[in-house]
């Protein structure tokens, strides 16, 4: 099963100039999937009441594929103010990571006591479980970006949400993942090493030794899963250290610890051995398939190690082959909204047209979206593929029929406006297209912002060659008009005759400027290409998006088989 590399080693934010890179990056396989930084200076920025457009805060962080800085900057004061992240490697060019997408997450955290002001790891009394995340986003970066430049997320975040955060004195913590930019297949996994807030025994493990004194089963009582897998072994003291949901549990005027035992319903058995693996303080490899399970398991018992946050950091960065995403979606979209938003459902709508064109499989897979997660890529997606994607969808709906009620919703999701003529005759083209509700509407009204953009663009495109045919007009004749004062200049001691002669020359000059600057006007016009007016575009358009060819000059518009009427009308409207 290939690995995906993880993406960053543990962070720690200097105090001092930063140590010189070494020559050569080597990935530690020991290290947890994204680093992190304590923004102290960030928080006392957002409070020093400076102007957001002074806004500006560096962080650095060391991590496995070698030191990255951060450089928040830019707040627009307007609107609560945009504040941009700039992402640049800080080691040799020559030690740069290859093409890569790189995650960058920014997170107010309510941390307990204990803490200390410069960051570094989380202490065991300090459970981070309330955070909120102020800003994330992934973005594919190339390998020669990070050799010679830098990468902005442009308005990653909200100056307002940044001060409000730092006013309820919260800490602010910046997060960077990154993952390798070749896209993961569903047989890929990521390694989660071991956390050191996880309980570990001297000299190895004590999952399922003798002196354990709780079961813990999997599935539920009475399913298939807890028929065929037994119990797991394991200590309540190590439950209980590890997450305040089995505490309670386990107190003893609860069920479970009366009986010394947890069910954990719903989960299979290969995810509960990892989690509790993870417990135990072994490092575990985490399967594509196992990743969502794992990270709702970790969510749900309040994991205190920084597992959950480490899956969801992966998932954001990492990319995904089509097959993956398909199957990756569904749990995403329920569990991992933040990731979704700032990386998958993105990556979803570049492989839609793979995804709902998959054959059976495809389908299969596509069926298994909830309405909401589909229209969020809908709206991403181009057009056409969009539009045959919601066709894929319904069709393999157990009763299409009954789900007829969600096309208004889909066909809306859809930006139709980005569509050209081509896309909309052929979205109109498709069989059963006249019986979805609300399509033709949306084709239509496209169709309109269509030809009132061809038509600005044409009258743009026409009052620019009129100036440049008026400029040339104008030089041409100051040039003329120049060579004849030098041509035409005679000496001082001239006869009166040769003056007239010269004013009757100069009046024959002006009569030929006059007549062969118009000349050359009929001729520019005669030259120059100009736009089309409205009506030429009309009449094109709908003959393109009626009848799927331009209309003939000879009277109205006819109809594909070669028959015409009056009104261009002998075909059905869209």
């Amino acid at each position: 099963m290939p690995q995906a590399p993880a993406a960053a080693a543990a962070a720690r934010t200097p105090t001092g100039p930063s140590a010189p890179a070494a020559a050569a990056h080597v990935a530690d396989p020991s290290a947890p999937p994204a680093a992190d930084a304590w923004a102290n200076e960030l928080a006392a920025e957002a409070l020093s009441g400076a102007p957001p457009s002074h806004f500006f805060c560096e962080l650095r962080l060391d991590t496995q594929l070698g030191p990255f800085q951060i450089e928040f900057c830019g707040a627009d004061a307007t609107d609560g103010g945009n504040v941009d992240c700039v992402v640049s490697f800080n080691g040799p060019p020559d030690a740069a990571p290859g093409d890569c997408r790189i995650l960058v997450s920014f997170a107010a955290v309510k941390r307990g006591g204990g803490a200390d002001g410069g960051g570094g790891a989380a202490s065991g009394d300090e459970a981070e479980a309330q955070e909120t995340v102020l800003g994330e986003r992934a973005e594919a970066v190339s390998g020669k970006t990070l050799r010679h430049s830098s990468h902005c997320f442009e308005g990653l975040l909200r100056y307002s949400e940044l001060s409000r955060a730092a006013a309820a004195g919260l800490s602010l913590r910046a997060t960077l993942a990154a993952a390798p930019g070749a896209p993961l297949g569903p047989d890929a996994s990521v390694r989660v090493p071991a956390d050191p807030l996880t309980f570990r025994a001297a000299g190895g493990t004590m999952l399922g030794g003798r002196f354990s004194d709780l079961a813990v089963s999997v599935g539920g009582a009475g399913t298939a899963a807890a028929a065929s897998e037994p119990p797991r072994r394991a200590h309540r003291v190590v439950l209980a250290a590890a997450s305040p949901v089995f505490e309670k549990m386990l107190d003893s005027n609860m069920s479970e610890g009366r009986a010394a035992a947890v069910e954990l319903r719903g989960s299979s058995a290969a995810a509960v051995d990892l989690l509790l693996q993870h417990i135990y303080g072994g490092a575990i490899q985490v399967p594509l398939a196992l990743v969502l399970e794992l990270y709702s398991l970790a969510d749900q018992y309040q994991i205190k190690s920084d597992l959950a946050r480490q899956l969801r950091l992966w998932m954001g960065a990492a990319a995904f082959t089509p097959a993956a995403l398909a199957a990756l979606l569904p749990g995403a979209h329920r569990l991992l909204p933040s990731a979704c938003t700032g990386s998958l459902y993105a990556q979803a709508a570049s492989a839609l047209g793979e995804i709902s064109g998959g054959g059976a499989a495809g389908a299969g897979a596509l069926a298994q979206w909830p309405v909401d997660a589909l229209a969020e890529v809908l709206s991403r997606a181009p057009p056409r593929a969009a539009h045959a994607a919601a066709s894929a969808w319904m069709r393999a709906q157990r009763a299409p029929a009954k789900q007829r009620h969600h096309w208004p919703r889909l066909v809306a999701a859809i930006q139709w406006r980005r569509a050209t003529l081509d896309d909309l005759r052929a979205v109109r083209g498709e069989a059963g297209s006249g019986k979805v509700p609300g399509l033709h509407e949306a084709l239509f009204d496209a169709y309109e912002d269509l030809v009132h953009q061809k038509a600005a663009e044409a009258a743009a495109a026409s009052e620019s060659l009129a100036r440049a045919h008026r400029a040339v007009v104008a030089i041409t004749r100051r040039a003329r008009d120049e060579a004849s004062s030098e041509e035409g200049g005679g000496d001082e001691d001239s006869g009166s005759s040769s003056e007239s002669g010269s004013d009757d020359d100069s009046d024959e000059d002006d009569d030929d400027d006059g007549s062969s600057g118009s000349g050359s006007d009929e001729q520019a016009d005669e030259d120059e290409p100009r736009g089309p007016d409205l009506r030429e575009i009309l009449r094109w358009g709908r003959g393109r998006f009626l009848f799927g060819r331009e209309p003939s000059d000879s009277g109205g518009s006819g109809s594909e088989d070669g028959s015409s009427s009056e009104d261009g009308s002998s075909e059905e409207g869209p």
